[in-house]
């Protein structure tokens, strides 16, 4: 050793910071080494090894800048890096260990190991309670392990909470945390410095557990947002050709067994409401709604099962059988159904043939009623199958009855009992097709030579599936086990790509948690929507249809309620996963919503799929539409992004067995209209969809350079007739699109939308947290994927540059790097690396700590379109120095020199010059402000479904007063319109209560125009002259800011104005809500009886009108159920100013009157598609009777009616009564 490893070795071995049996123990092949110590610092350290289980080498050094050359890590540490706040390894806090386990003037490490080796728990920081994790887990403290250690590395990951009232949900929102636990741990820790060592919002929750649990199950008996009423009965003659079945559990009638062993009167609802919320978020108790607590024995109960299945497009039910070999069980509800001949539906057998215990979940405990298979089985089994199978409903495979048998591995002698019961079933005149289900370890049908298989889930990915972290947890559970819903749901739509050599039917589930069975020590599927069943079932139709002349899917389950699993409707979600079948099994009935094709190249992790991603994201987050991805390839090496695509909608892989020709026919059929085709990579995919009447936009990206290499111009041209058009980010994409032979006109310019936005964090702390305290240097930075057209070589000669010219800078560039490119500019990286001039941090999605410390952006790629990267420096204020000639970015720089500098092409004199010159420009509010305006992502997003859609032109204006808390559903209703508009503006007229702040946050969240009007109250026929004048739409929508529409209000008005030319404005039914949005009135009636029976027809002429009773009372209950044709309306307001002067709530009847007698009719559509709020706030609610009464007979007066006087007079004493 040299003098200075000796003065280490002895400051280590006097701090007793290291190891020997451990480092023995877990280096065995240093067997024989005298002194480890000395070992480790000679050579082990620089080897990775680590000194002990409380110091990480790897951890430590990428803390630090830099290390003098032949330092020690180790005692780096205890000289220096303790003060400096560095963790010895992960989240080993030193001020808040050194505050409970050392003396001030020792490093932290020392009195950490001191107290674990005094057998005393010490926390490492403030999310870890030691003495706690060792009482919840008994095995970790009996393995010997130390608990944090055991946390980290092994803990996190399998869902073992560190503390009472760790909240995983708060850490991942407030820090911007992804991954999984380890994952997202390491990664606050490693901005750790940055964040002062947090405070004291660390996602603890001081309610208590009590508390939090009462408040979800009150919280759970009430109808969600995604609750839904039964849907109308979808048309006889379009459900689908897929046969689906439902499993039906026969256990909710009583039965003497159950009597005898769990009391009197048992039935599985007793198990169902012991459902308990285990954590924040989790749906439980589970209660029904429509059917309610049934009794099978009730002859009422299943033909109402059988009318809510067949209405859904169910084809039956999947009974379980139970035959225990001396005796059958539950048999009841299934003889019932079988002797019924009315009830309509198909149905076939599953044998549970597994021994009852007093678990639930199959696994052998104490047993109640145990699975036996005397000789006489297989012949007992096949009469009851055969005397089954004897019913016409019996679904039956190529003429033989199906049969399903739950775990054939349980079979004695599996193969020889199946043979046996075939000849069983032959004997009396059947031959079986026999099916097993895919549980527990039996998955492949062949081993048993039966005919195919059934899945079961959650079986199969339970299994290879991580789990979740529960959010908020009421409580210590460590047998509970959580999922997330989303993962199933990929992992089974990537298993349907692959192809079985066997028979196999496909089943999903709607939801699935065995609370209620097993009162936390339970398996729960957390997550599950309509939405995302949806996008699990129609992929299965879907598959089977194309797969088989006979298809069938099924579901897990009709009615399991005490596993979670059933389509009958609750108190929580109502009738929504039922509707959800029928709008599967019934696709021309899909009333919902804007429904667009995404379609991309492949889900590689780069700009454009990540651009197509985020578009996708918009859609069904905020704009309510249903979403179809469609990749021209997910292969290895190409399919980074894929989970992340299935997590927002479903995915189709197009494949040599599912072309794109095919895929866009399949999208066509059920529903889908439009199509939005990302890149020039994905062009071969424009004149297929097109031609299978998809109206298609094309966005293209691609330079000159890349746009040769992959030789899209011809499918370009060959699309330039049948596309709605081509999009442009920049002047010289246009150009490729237009030498491609793309005609001019059929080009849009439109600069990509900024998808992410970047949190603003402290810059001091930035700065410490990667330059280390004391440091000024400049920091130039960079991002994404680093290979040869990104111009990571000029990036790293940029550094060379600064290094040889001694300037004070740091160059960071941020991502993955091409891993050829890597290698041949190794030798001149690590140079940079080791003298500190150069750092390289892998790609992670946080990006926040990079751009707060940052001084300047370095875009080197050599030909770049428009990345999002630079947009993001923009929008923090920073400068951008790029190449001259390599894209948008330049291309903005050299018109606006404030938002960076050029540098002459590849020439590092020059881009090393253009470094200095862009950080004198320094950062910039203003820069950030242009940024945000210009790069707008929700108006983007309505941009491309503008020019995909190209529909009628229709704005809407929002007009509140103090609405602030119902900002986010009013503005999310239009948003999620079908027609979307092409301008939504909210107009807050004087709130005083903050509402202010909130119409305006989710204005621009949704990227809508928002606008303060001073006057309190407003007068509203004042302010609706001022957004009429300030429209150029064609039609316009002026709505109250606490109302809802439904998502095709618009559509639907603005096409019956388009079949009515001379109709002035279309009006619909409303319902009454009150402030909690329960509907407390249908008026859909109301017109009807105003107007008379002209209003069915939907067009009114403008003579029907004024001879109807609309000249006595309003037949428009809302302004919010209104489309006006706007220069019609503009006129009126001109021309009724002074009579409008003296009304603030009747002006619209006025209007509706003054519209008729200038000879303009109106349409009527008779459907509920507006919710007029009534509450105390409204703006009629605040007028006082009076004051109606006045407005009423001011009206009465400015339109003279003689031959009404009489009715008029009537109308008026009824209000005042």
């Amino acid at each position: 050793m040299t003098p200075l490893q000796r003065k280490f070795h002895r400051l280590i071995r006097a701090t007793r910071t290291f190891d020997a049996a451990f480092y023995a123990r877990n280096n065995p092949d240093l067997a024989g080494e005298e002194d480890l110590l000395a070992q480790y610092i000679v050579q082990g350290e620089a080897e990775n090894r680590a000194p002990s289980p409380y110091f990480d080498p790897l951890w430590y050094r990428g803390q630090l800048r830099r290390v003098p050359e032949g330092h020690c890590l180790l005692a780096h540490y205890l000289t220096v890096g303790d003060g400096d706040g560095y963790q010895p390894m992960i989240g080993l806090d030193p001020a808040f260990v050194r505050a409970r386990a050392g003396r001030r003037d020792e490093p932290a490490l020392v009195g950490y190991v001191r107290a674990v080796e005094a057998g005393r728990p010490v926390d490492p920081n403030r999310f870890f309670a030691a003495a706690w994790y060792g009482e919840q887990n008994p095995d970790v403290v009996a393995a010997g392990v130390d608990p944090y250690w055991h946390w980290v590395h092994v803990g996190a990951d399998e869902g073992r909470l560190p503390s009472p009232d760790f909240n995983w949900f708060a850490l991942r929102e407030r820090y911007h945390l992804s991954g999984s636990n380890a994952e997202a741990f390491r990664a606050l820790m490693a901005r750790w410095r940055l964040l002062g060592g947090g405070d004291d919002d660390t996602g603890t929750d001081r309610t208590s557990a009590a508390e939090r649990m009462q408040e979800e199950v009150r919280a759970n008996h009430r109808p969600s947002p995604l609750y839904e009423h039964h849907a109308a009965p979808p048309a006889a003659d379009t459900r689908r050709a897929c046969d689906v079945y439902a499993f039906y559990l026969t256990q909710y009638h009583r039965v003497a067994e159950n009597d005898a062993w769990w009391g009197e009167g048992f039935t599985e609802w007793h198990n169902v409401v012991r459902g308990t919320p285990r954590f924040s978020g989790h749906y439980q108790p589970r209660v029904p709604s429509a059917l309610g607590f049934y009794d099978l024995e009730d002859p009422r109960i299943m033909p109402r099962q059988v009318a809510l299945a067949r209405q859904a497009g169910l084809a039956g039910f999947a009974f379980y059988y139970y035959h225990f070999g001396d005796q059958r069980l539950l048999e009841r509800p299934l003889d019932r159904f079988v002797a019924d001949p009315s009830l309509d539906a198909g149905f076939f057998l599953i044998w549970a043939n597994e021994t009852w215990s007093r678990r639930w979940d199959g696994s052998e405990a104490e047993i109640l009623l145990e699975q036996r298979y005397p000789d006489t089985l297989p012949g007992e089994v096949a009469a009851d199958l055969v005397r089954y199978a004897a019913d016409p409903r019996y679904r039956r495979i190529g003429g033989r009855p199906l049969f399903v048998i739950y775990r054939v591995g349980h079979l004695p002698d599996p193969m020889g009992w199946i043979a046996r019961f075939r000849e069983a079933c032959r004997t009396l005149g059947e031959d079986p097709v026999i099916w097993m289900a895919q549980t527990f370890e039996d998955l492949d049908p062949r081993v048993y030579d039966l005919d195919g298989a059934m899945e079961f889930p959650p079986h199969k990915h339970s299994r290879e599936l991580p789990l979740a972290m529960p959010q908020r947890p009421f409580g210590s559970n460590p047998a509970l086990k959580v999922w997330d819903y989303d993962r199933f749901v990929a992992a089974a739509l990537a298993d349907l790509a692959e192809p079985t050599p066997y028979p196999l039917v496909r089943a999903c589930f709607p939801s699935w948690d065995n609370d209620s069975r097993r009162q936390g020590a339970s398996s729960v599927i957390h997550g599950s929507t309509p939405a995302l069943f949806r996008q699990w079932l129609e992929p299965l139709v879907a598959a089977a249809e194309a797969d088989s002349d006979d298809p069938i899917v099924c579901i897990n389950a009709w009615n399991e309620w005490g596993e979670g699993a059933y389509l009958e409707p609750d108190r929580h979600f109502g009738y929504a996963y039922l509707n959800t079948v029928q709008a599967v099994m019934h696709p021309q009935e899909d009333a919902g919503g804007l429904k667009i094709v995404l379609v991309g190249h492949d889900a590689f992790p780069a700009g454009a799929q990540r651009l197509l991603l985020h578009l996708g994201r918009t859609l069904t987050a905020d704009l309510g539409a249903s979403v179809r991805f469609v990749l021209l390839r997910g292969d290895a090496g190409y399919d980074g992004l894929l989970p992340d695509y299935q997590a927002v909608a479903p995915t189709i892989v197009c494949n040599a067995h599912r072309p794109v020709d095919r895929v866009a026919a399949e999208l066509v059929r059920d529903g889908f209209g439009a199509a939005i085709v990302n890149s020039g990579a994905s062009a071969p995919a424009l004149k297929p969809l097109a031609d299978a009447g998809l109206k298609v936009l094309s966005l293209i990206h691609e330079l000159p350079a890349m746009a040769d290499t992959l030789g899209f111009a011809p499918d370009l041209r060959a699309a330039a007739g049948v596309v709605r058009g081509f999009v442009a980010s920049t002047r010289s994409v246009a150009q490729v699109i237009e030498d491609a032979g793309v005609p001019a006109d059929a080009i849009t310019l439109l600069p990509q939308g900024q998808y992410r936005r970047v949190a603003r964090i402290d810059r001091d702390a930035a700065r410490r947290a990667l330059l280390g305290p004391d440091d000024d240097r400049a920091v130039v930075v960079a991002l994404g994927y680093g290979d040869r057209r990104k111009g990571i070589d000029l990036f790293v000669a940029a550094a060379e540059a600064a290094c040889a010219a001694d300037e004070p800078m740091l160059f960071v560039w941020q991502g993955d790097w091409d891993p050829a490119t890597a290698q041949a500019l190794a030798d001149r990286v690590e140079p940079l690396v080791a003298a500190g001039w150069l750092l390289h941090l892998p790609d992670r999605p946080e990006i926040e700590t990079l751009m707060a410390a940052a001084d300047l952006f370095l875009l080197s790629s050599r030909e770049d379109p428009l990345p999002s990267a630079a947009i993001e420096a923009w929008s923090c204020g920073l400068p951008v120095v790029a190449l001259a000639d390599a894209g948008g970015i330049s291309d903005l720089i050299a018109e606006d020199t404030d938002l960076g500098v050029l540098a002459d092409g590849e020439d590092v004199a020059s881009l090393a010059a253009a470094v200095q010159a862009g950080l004198a420009l320094g950062r910039s509010e203003a820069r950030a402000a242009w940024a945000a305006e210009r790069f707008d992502w929700p108006g983007y997003v309505r941009a491309l479904l503008g020019l995909v859609l190209a529909p009628p032109a229709v704005e809407v204006a929002i007009i509140g007063h103090n609405h602030g808390r119902f900002a986010a559903s009013r503005c999310a209703s239009i948003a999620q319109q079908t027609l979307p508009p092409v301008r939504v503006t909210y107009h807050d007229i004087a709130s005083t209560d903050g509402s202010a702040a909130a119409a305006r946050h989710e204005a621009a969240r949704l990227g809508f125009g928002f606008r303060a009007d001073p006057a309190n109250g407003g007068h509203l026929p004042t302010t609706w002259r001022q957004i009429v004048a300030d429209s150029d739409a064609e039609f316009l929508h002026l709505a109250e800011g606490d109302d809802w529409i439904a998502p095709d209000m618009l559509d639907r008005c603005v096409a019956a104005l388009q079949d009515a030319p001379d109709a002035a404005y279309a009006f619909t039914a409303v319902e009454w809500i009150d402030g909690d949005d329960q509907v407390i009135a249908d008026h859909s009636g109301y017109p009807a009886s105003v107007i008379g029976p002209a209003v069915q027809d939907g067009a009114i002429d403008a003579a029907t009108l004024r001879a109807s009773g609309m000249r006595i009372r309003n037949p428009v209950l809302s302004v919010s159920s209104v489309v006006w044709r706007r220069a019609v309306l503009a006129e009126l307001l001109e021309r009724e100013r002074a009579a409008l002067a003296s009304l603030d709530f009747a002006f619209d009847w006025l209007l509706y009157l003054r519209a008729a007698a200038a000879g303009h009719g109106a349409v009527f559509v008779p459907e509920p598609l507006c919710r007029h709020r009534q509450h105390a706030a409204s703006f009629a609610e605040r007028s006082d009777a009076g004051r109606h009464h006045a407005e009423i007979a001011r009206v009465h007066a400015l339109d003279p009616d003689p031959d009404r006087a009489a009715e008029r007079a009537a109308y008026l004493v009824s209000i005042v009564q």
